[in-house]
């Protein structure tokens, strides 16, 4: 054998070995081919044909093989390997519309290449026979195995949740037998067209065999000396495979932790002659501390290499941290620039025993990107948003957009410009600026039509701000806003605000800690001003990461002081998106203003408590129990006559789930938000002309984007 062949030859062994494996596990019956061995020469005919096939038209069955990358006018002349799994294609595209016992093959004449097809009966899934399960029952091995129907992919993968039901219940050597597949004759009855008709039926009986074997416990396991603090099976406890995966997760964990690289982890499970016991031990093999040689990009082709370089926290002549090198890719991911970029994408390539090399693949974006949004708009109505976006058109690594919106109450365009690094140089300031239009018309119905006066608005101005990053997880920033109204009354508006943060990042979640100061100034014909301070206490899992299964909070501690004889609504109210999901709470209390009626006043304190635990269901959907608690109190600087009555500092509480979906990357997370409220404003208010009652639902239901 030449050496250039070897590799050729390693693939088609392996190409063999599956193919033997996944027709011993699906079939399940004997296949006919028609086709012989490899020992044919390739096939030179002009014709490609299919015979025997009754059901499916050939035309079908050409669209569904070129969604295999299967071309039928290139079969004429293709090896024996293609038509091999030609032929599988058409058997699993039978399997799958419903015929178990369908055969396909291939041979070669003088015609040119024959498909041949042996559908054999049509039968659906009539009942599944479990055997040898003795202490699990036949309901809770179907709901495990999850099949309504012949899907021998779906099978599979049943297959593997009965074997992994097993081993974590102390199973370790259980057996799932090769199912068997019939087709059996029985007599159903009819509901529809004709009621209680009884008709003999074709269906599928798939028998699965289980050899249960021993329960096992844990014996003596073994502690890392370097992790000995972590969590270990106990010896006496119940085996469970479950709790090995975790031992290992949270080993590599403690090695990252520790800034050590792993070049080979090892849970090894050893049975103890006698009675049903498994020793575990523990080997590590660590990489000694690797001086980095060199740092190589791929993929950068709309952007320089000195773009994505000013974004890592590794350096060359540097030891390599992985800790540092995951930091580094969030940052890279956080620049926008990019579809994607995970583990995967990060190859290590050590040279000489203290030396090693690191080549990231980039996945980029088109330089230029047109976004679409139709959402709720808070406010009753839809919200349809246009945003157009060109990265690095300046060569400074800038993002420039403009912004279109319009919907139900607001209308508004913008214009943006954001920059990560200052003027495109080393020094870690953003900068970011906007100028914007916006008009506002609302009408809320009986008691909140005051609220209508906040919330309506004809202005135009600018906004944006700037961080610099002091260390890693350190930032100051600085808000600024300024905005000329003409509606409900002329009059500018100025706002400051500067902060500090700090932020650890991990792999599935960041918490942060945040300090800021808020300072509003509103020029009318009165001055009105306010100080705010703010603490924000967070955990928070990646925006849009559906799949991940952690546990979230955020504690919000906010109070404010007001200057001058009155100060405007819109002042008082502290919107906040993150504030209790299911409530008002930021409209403050209700109070009774002379000349006015019955209004919310605001508040200058409050307090709000969030947290909800996040179970991932499907790869794009999860179920997010959660609790919020949270309190606003009006104490001072309330407007002459106000009363503040029995909604000053109510105590809102609610507990719920959500339900989030986000059916591509594309498009924001939708939330089907519901809620019991124990604790909520229900008050009657004694006014001048009269009574008035304030009472929210003990449930909510909304929905959220």
């Amino acid at each position: 054998m030449n050496p250039p062949l070897l590799p050729g030859v390693c693939r088609m062994q392996m190409g063999v070995f599956f193919s033997m494996r996944t027709r011993t596990r699906l079939a399940l019956v004997s296949l006919a081919l028609w086709g012989t061995s490899s020992s044919l020469p390739a096939v030179s005919a002009a014709a490609v044909r299919f015979t025997g096939n009754r059901s499916i038209p050939a035309e079908v069955l050409e669209k569904h093989l070129r969604t295999k990358q299967v071309l039928v006018e290139e079969l004429a002349e293709a090896d024996p390997g293609t038509l091999d799994r030609t032929a599988r294609l058409v058997r699993f595209l039978y399997q799958e519309r419903g015929y178990p016992l369908a055969r396909a093959g291939w041979s070669v004449d003088a015609g040119g290449v024959e498909i041949g097809i042996n559908e054999g009966p049509r039968a659906g899934l009539g009942m599944v026979v479990f055997e040898g399960n003795q202490n699990f029952s036949a309901e809770r091995l179907l709901e495990t195995l999850d099949l309504d129907q012949l899907d021998f992919n779906r099978l599979e993968a049943g297959l593997e949740r009965l074997r992994a039901l097993y081993r974590d219940s102390g199973f370790l050597q259980v057996t799932i037998g090769e199912p068997r597949v019939e087709v059996v004759e029985r007599t159903e009855r009819d509901d529809f067209p004709i009621p209680f008709r009884s008709a003999m039926r074709q269906r599928v009986r798939l028998t699965v065999p289980v050899a249960e074997g021993e329960v096992f416990h844990f014996g003596t396991v073994e502690r890392h000396p370097e992790c000995s603090e972590l969590e270990y099976p106990e010896e006496g406890q119940l085996y469970q495979a479950s709790r090995l995966a975790r031992l290992r997760e949270r080993l590599l964990r403690c090695f990252f932790e520790r800034g050590q690289m792993v070049r080979d982890l090892q849970v090894t499970e050893s049975l103890r002659p006698g009675p049903p016991v498994v020793d575990v031990q523990v080997a590590a093999r660590l990489l000694p501390p690797l001086e980095i040689a060199r740092i190589e990009f791929e993929g950068n082709h709309r952007f320089p290499d000195g773009f994505y370089r000013r974004e890592l926290e590794l350096e060359e002549q540097q030891l390599l941290d992985p800790r540092k090198l995951e930091t580094s890719l969030g940052r890279l991911l956080a620049t926008g620039v990019l579809t994607r970029l995970d583990r995967d994408d990060v190859e290590l390539s050590v040279r000489d025993p203290l030396l090693v090399d690191i080549t990231i693949r980039l996945h980029e974006r088109q330089p230029r990107k047109i976004e679409f949004s139709l959402s709720p708009d808070g406010l009753g109505g839809l919200e349809m948003g246009l945003l157009y976006t060109v990265f690095n058109a300046l060569g400074l690594g800038e993002r420039l957009g403009l912004e279109m919106k319009v919907g139900s109450h607001t209308s508004e365009v913008a214009v943006s410009a954001a920059s990560r690094y200052f003027l495109g140089t080393q020094i870690p300031a953003a900068l970011a600026l906007r100028f914007f239009r916006r008009n506002t018309a609302f009408r809320l119905p009986g008691v909140e039509e005051p609220l209508a006066r906040l919330i309506e608005r004809d202005s135009w101005g600018f906004e944006g701000g700037g961080s610099y990053r002091i260390t890693q997880p350190q930032s100051v920033r600085l808000a600024y806003s300024f905005e000329q109204l003409r509606r409900p009354q002329r009059s500018r508006h100025f706002v400051l605000h500067p902060s500090w943060e700090y932020r650890a990042s991990g792999a599935a979640q960041s918490t942060s800690l945040a300090l800021g100061e808020r300072f509003s100034l509103l020029d009318a014909e009165e001055r009105f001003g306010s100080l705010r301070s703010d603490l924000i206490l967070a955990r928070r899992r990646p925006p849009g990461r559906l799949d991940l299964r952690t546990a979230d909070f955020r504690f919000h501690f906010s109070y404010a002081h007001f200057f001058g004889r009155a100060e405007p609504l819109f002042e008082r109210l502290h919107r906040d998106e993150d504030e209790l999901r299911t409530f008002a709470l930021t409209a403050g209390p209700w109070a009774e203003v002379p000349g006015e009626g019955i209004q919310p006043v605001g508040g200058d304190l409050l307090w709000s408590f969030s947290s909800d635990y996040q179970l991932p269901l499907r790869r794009n959907v999860s179920l997010v129990p959660f609790f919020d608690i949270g309190m606003n109190r009006a104490s001072s600087g309330l407007q002459p006559g106000a009363i503040v009555g029995t909604t000053n500092g109510v105590l809102r509480a609610a507990l719920g789930a959500e339900l989030r979906f986000r059916p591509s990357p594309r498009l924001p997370t939708a939330r089907l938000i519901a809620a019991w409220r124990p604790l909520r404003l229900d008050a009657l208010l004694l006014t001048a002309s009269g009574k008035a009652r304030l009472r929210e639902s003990p449930f909510a239901l909304k929905i959220a984007f």
